[in-house]
């Protein structure tokens, strides 16, 4: 019967060198030409006995089929086949490689290279040790003429496909069946293992990158390398370099990394992998969780949440919402929090903070806070004052939601007063000759900060009323009869009286009703045309001023 075979549409594992620069040093012990029989369906297993030291860089053999297929190849360093293999980790047995293959084109197979990366497998003198290559497709027939014969060799090595060693049967897996092996093994003599490097070592390690680096190793032509978490390496794409150092970027912040070199004495003779493990820093974030506390309308404090990779921080505090250009105007802490001053009140502020870690510079980040008015104290004016009453006013205070006042006669301040919304306040039954200190201050609500100005103060002083009250000793004034209904006479006494002596009366708000030139010591005022109520009548010359009260019947 016609032995069936795959072809391999060879999906490339990390070849190194070029096929025909690695081939071209090797020595091939093949099965070729085909062998007939066996005509299992998916898989061959075979023996390698070792005459002397070799190392095993390439297997070939025989598969294609319709389908799409993976092909893996395992070998037991410490036992050969004899009858049906239970092939496993377990059992001593080790993967050297899985391929998957794209459908054959033809309908049947040659003889093709499986591409496993970087195979080496070393066997000593007198050792024999099993192979099992599977396939998880049915084979196509083999071309060539056939042959018969189980074991092909030279001075070296051999391959033994004898009964005990390729055969139909079940395999471990029931997707997999034996069948007699048909291809060749390249291989070298092995001489002293290859150097492993030495020396490896990470510098300069951020949160997303790293150099690399070892020791070069003399008679070096080359060397693997990769990057990866797995604490030893089984697969991955690997980098070939002539040089002893790399740079590793993308990595991922606070990750444990894990570095792998092998050295290559020659094309096909490499060392075993060298690991070394570092990890990344945590990452550089720009600041958070900003916040602003004890907001006065000049001062404020900051601060963010700490980063365990920050060293320090710089801040800037404008009033642009565009990033500071490099550190233009920036200010450096170790900590995470500053004091500011010599803010303006009722302005926006913006402040941008960056951090500082290990060789790296977060972005800026944004923030902002607005200053508070103060609560200022009111300015308080005084008008239409007369003997009992007067009125306080002031402005409003823009962030003022009440005010409280207290009228006294002292110019000291009070511990408290009365609430009050408005601003004016109209102060009556006061007593007439009298200075009074109206004292008032704002209770304040500025972006929901409270606050209570100082007291503002201000004084008047009532009229005096009574006729013994004189400004100057040896003047009197009289008015009657008081209270009156039409007539009112006034009468002068004492120096002063002259041509430039004047009379007014005026209402109780002090609204000038009638003025008189007084030029002798009488006078008098006609009051019938004037309504009841209480007027006031005032005396001005160069030296005396007197005011006496007169009530309308």
């Amino acid at each position: 019967m016609s032995t069936k075979i795959l072809k391999l549409c060879i999906a490339l594992l990390l070849c190194m060198a070029a096929n025909t620069a690695t081939r071209a040093q090797l020595t091939y012990v093949t099965t070729l030409p085909p062998l007939t029989g066996g005509n299992g369906q998916n898989g061959v297993t075979f023996n390698v006995q070792a005459f002397s030291d070799v190392e095993i860089s390439e297997i070939w053999a025989s598969f294609g089929s319709t389908s799409s297929q993976t092909v893996e190849v395992w070998y037991n360093p410490s036992d050969s086949v004899n009858g049906v293999p239970t092939v496993s980790t377990g059992n001593g047995w080790v993967q050297l490689g899985s391929v998957t293959f794209a459908p054959a084109t033809a309908g049947y197979s040659t003889i093709e290279l499986i591409p496993i990366s970087g195979l080496s497998v070393i066997i000593t003198a007198g050792t024999t040790c099993g192979f099992f290559i599977s396939s998880t497709q049915t084979i196509n027939y083999t071309t060539g003429p056939s042959a018969s014969g189980t074991e092909f060799s030279d001075a070296n090595m051999s391959i033994n496909t004898g009964t005990n060693a390729g055969y139909g049967g079940n395999p471990p897996s029931s997707s997999f069946y034996i069948r007699q092996y048909n291809g060749k093994i390249g291989y070298d003599l092995a001489g002293p293992p290859c150097p492993q490097p030495t020396g490896l070592s990470a510098t300069n390690v951020l949160s997303s990158s790293a150099n690399v680096s070892w020791n070069p190793v003399s008679g070096s032509i080359g060397y693997d390398y990769i990057i990866d978490q797995n604490a030893t390496y089984t697969t991955g794409v690997v980098t070939n370099t002539t040089a002893t150092t790399a740079s590793a970027t993308g990595l991922l912040p606070s990750t444990t990394y894990y570095l792998h070199v092998r050295n290559y004495c020659t094309a096909i003779k490499k060392s075993k992998w060298s690991d070394y493990t570092f990890t990344t820093l945590p990452p550089c974030d720009k600041p958070s969780a900003f916040n602003v506390v004890n907001i006065t309308p000049t001062t404020a404090d900051i601060s963010w949440a700490p980063l365990a990779s920050a060293l320090s921080w710089d801040y800037v505090v404008d009033q642009t919402t565009a990033d500071p250009i490099n550190s233009t105007g920036a200010t450096n802490t170790l900590t995470n929090g500053a004091s500011l001053t010599g803010l303006a009140e009722n302005t926006t502020y913006y402040v941008h903070i960056r951090a500082n870690c290990t060789g790296e510079i977060s972005d800026w980040s944004l923030d902002s806070f607005l200053t508070p008015i103060p609560c200022r104290a009111p300015v308080i004016k005084t008008d239409y004052v007369n003997a009992e009453e007067a009125v306080a006013y002031w402005e409003d205070i823009p962030t003022a939601y009440t005010y409280e006042y207290a009228i006294t006669k002292s110019a000291s301040p009070p511990q408290t007063g009365t609430k009050y919304a408005m601003n004016n306040i109209h102060m009556s039954a006061l007593l007439d000759g009298v200075t009074y200190y109206v004292h008032v201050r704002s209770y304040c609500n500025s972006i929901g900060i409270e606050g209570v100005s100082p007291w503002g103060t201000a004084s008047f002083k009532t009229f005096p009323l009574n006729v013994s009250s004189t400004i100057q000793d040896g003047f009197t004034i009289a008015a009657y009869p008081n209270p009156v209904t039409d007539m009112l006479n006034i009468s002068f006494t004492g120096e002063g009286i002259s041509n430039k002596s004047q009379l007014q009366l005026t209402d109780i708000s002090g609204k000038t009703l009638q003025q008189i030139n007084i030029g002798n010591n009488e006078a008098s005022i006609d009051m019938s045309k004037y309504a009841p109520g209480v007027y006031l009548l005032r005396y001005t010359d160069d030296v005396n001023n007197k005011i006496i009260k007169v009530e309308k019947q």
